[in-house]
């Protein structure tokens, strides 16, 4: 609160009495303050253009974190495409695993050819299985304990012999010397001056 002068008799007064408590005479209201606000401060060109480069920056960030995040999608996208889809197995070739031929002979004329060109021989029969026939020498077992049969030749002392497989084992049991056989042998040689067939299955007794 502050103290004014009465206008009519000069005495001193609060300036919230509405009227003079000496001479009774109204005092005058205070001017109103003008209830117009000044006009707002334009911008200068220089802040203008500060707030342009701002709204400027601003897009380009939200451009540029726009970019990153659909990269990003993208990427994870993949990856976990990547982890669900399954190997591709190559295809599997149907073509048929081709057939050794099958070159027929007996014992006697496999001695004869031996004895004629071993290195002729061995080339002919090679990479091919060899259908012996012959009659039953014996049947023995080395010193290695492994089956072998003798069919006779000219030579008694050198027959053409056959190593059955194992699995032939108890049908090799039932044979006897002289009986007519036929083995079918993965591969011959030479050896000790008699053709020695390999991996023999008694093919028919």
């Amino acid at each position: 609160m502050a103290l004014i002068t009465c206008e009519e008799c000069l005495k001193s007064i609060s300036d919230r009495a509405p009227a003079c408590p000496h001479c009774g005479n109204p005092r005058t209201a205070a001017a109103p303050a003008s209830s117009h606000s000044p006009p707002p401060q334009q911008p200068t060109a220089a802040a203008a253009a500060l707030a342009k480069t701002n709204r400027d920056s601003s897009f380009g960030r939200k451009a540029m974190f726009g970019v990153f995040g659909v990269f990003a999608i993208i990427v994870i996208a993949g990856k976990l495409g990547g982890q669900t889809e399954q190997p591709r197995s190559a295809p599997q070739s149907s073509a048929p695993t081709p057939q050794k031929e099958v070159v027929a002979a007996s014992a006697q004329d496999l001695f004869d050819a031996y004895q004629s060109n071993e290195v002729a021989t061995d080339l002919r029969l090679k990479g091919k299985i060899i259908q012996i026939s012959g009659r039953i020498q014996s049947i023995d077992k080395s010193v290695f304990d492994s089956m072998y049969i003798s069919l006779e030749t000219s030579n008694q002392f050198m027959p053409t012999k056959v190593k059955p497989i194992k699995q032939d084992e108890s049908k090799i049991a039932q044979l006897s010397r002289g009986q007519q056989v036929v083995f079918r042998c993965q591969s011959i040689h030479r050896w000790v001056g008699s053709p020695m067939g390999e991996d023999c299955l008694l093919y028919s007794w």
